[in-house]
């Protein structure tokens, strides 16, 4: 019954920690107690040996002091033996012991938690596959800024370098520049022979097609 339970839990309480608790506390208690002996002992020599008390005084007062002690040191493992058997060397009860039954009991889920966890599952992979990718989109987007900064760094430089400070302005120049140049070019006279008029406009594509930011920068920019 109960007794034969508690019997099998001190077993196996003592299989969990290498020995009984219970034998260790003794050990303590004895140990402390042969300490107490000796130290008695040990005085009640000395006091023999001094020759200033007589042999019976002297054994009856260590004899005192030995019950003194004991009675002291009996009263505060009494303390000690409880709280180790009470709070130090225990296990919950629920906690399985070596030489329990085992208990194997699987909790059990039902087809819709089932399906919930699996819908669950397939919606956290594909946040996460979405949000690889819109790293990924991410990480290329910030190389493509770092060349355009590396480009724009260039052009600065260039800019710098030709004595254009400042290069919004000197695009719009250059583009107003491409604008007369084209209002110029569509100006000429017309009436002119067939041959002349099919060389002019190809001149004109020409001088379209080749003419460059440079082109127009020497045009404002005086040479050095």
């Amino acid at each position: 019954g109960k007794m034969a339970a508690t019997t099998e839990r001190a077993a196996a309480l003592a299989q969990v920690f290498g020995l009984s608790p219970s034998a260790l506390v003794d050990m303590v208690i004895n140990a402390a107690n042969d300490y107490i002996y000796d130290a008695v002992e040990d005085l009640q020599n000395s006091l023999l040996a001094n020759k200033d008390f007589s042999e019976e005084e002297v054994k009856t007062s260590c004899f005192a002091i030995l019950h003194n002690l004991q009675n002291r040191v009996d009263k505060s493992f009494d303390k000690f033996e409880l709280f180790c058997l009470r709070y130090l060397f225990v296990i919950p009860e629920d906690c399985p012991l070596p030489g329990d039954p085992e208990t194997s009991e699987e909790p059990e889920i039902s087809d819709s938690e089932l399906t919930a966890l699996c819908a669950s599952i397939r919606t956290a992979k594909a946040a996460a596959a979405a949000m690889r990718q819109e790293l990924e989109d991410l990480e290329g987007l910030s190389a493509k800024a770092a060349a355009l900064l590396a480009q724009r760094e260039q052009v600065d430089s260039v800019c710098r370098a030709s004595g254009v400070p400042n290069l919004k302005e000197t695009i719009a120049s250059v583009a107003q520049s491409v604008d007369r140049l084209a209002s110029a070019c569509d100006a000429l006279p017309s009436d002119l022979p067939p041959s002349a008029e099919d060389a002019h406009q190809a001149y004109k594509r020409r001088r379209m097609e080749t003419f460059t930011a440079s082109d127009a920068l020497e045009t404002f920019v005086p040479p050095t």
